[in-house]
């Protein structure tokens, strides 16, 4: 359940900057199909778009992925910076690259700030990155209902 950032080595570092590479560069060649997928699968596949291989290959990078990270960081974290970005960016995305940009930029967010938070309070790093990820969620909520957090 708990992970730590504080504990990853230079090898645990740079294998994750491969892994992100490798799939930066499988979303930007591949997102026309991507795209298709997720908006119509049989549309995708009557256009002659490989579905079944890349949804394949999505499946198992995610599952590799989600494997790797949570072995590094805890179930936590993994939770939070999956699943909490989107749901911040799907607020005010208008299309899925919007989504994309949107999510990325605020799991970068949440995870700068939550580190320094961690450092500055000595809370846990998982901790404070998945409380600040609750928090970014909570606040457009609260204000478009017309409350304060």
């Amino acid at each position: 359940l708990w992970g730590s950032p504080f504990a990853l080595s230079a090898i645990d570092i740079a294998t994750l900057i491969a892994i992100a590479v490798v799939l930066l560069l499988y979303l930007v060649l591949n997102f026309r199909t991507i795209s298709a997928m997720f908006f119509d699968q049989e549309i995708a596949q009557s256009l002659g778009m490989a579905v079944k291989l890349h949804h394949t290959l999505m499946a198992l990078v995610i599952a590799l992925v989600i494997a790797f990270a949570m072995k590094l960081l805890g179930a936590l974290l993994i939770d939070a910076l999956l699943i909490l970005p989107v749901m911040v960016g799907s607020k005010r995305a208008t299309s899925l690259k919007q989504l994309l940009w949107y999510s990325c930029l605020t799991g970068l967010f949440i995870s700068t700030l939550g580190y320094l938070l961690a450092v500055a309070t000595d809370l846990p790093p998982s901790a404070a990155i998945a409380l600040l990820s609750a928090l970014l969620y909570l606040i457009p909520t609260s204000r478009k209902k017309g409350k304060t957090v």
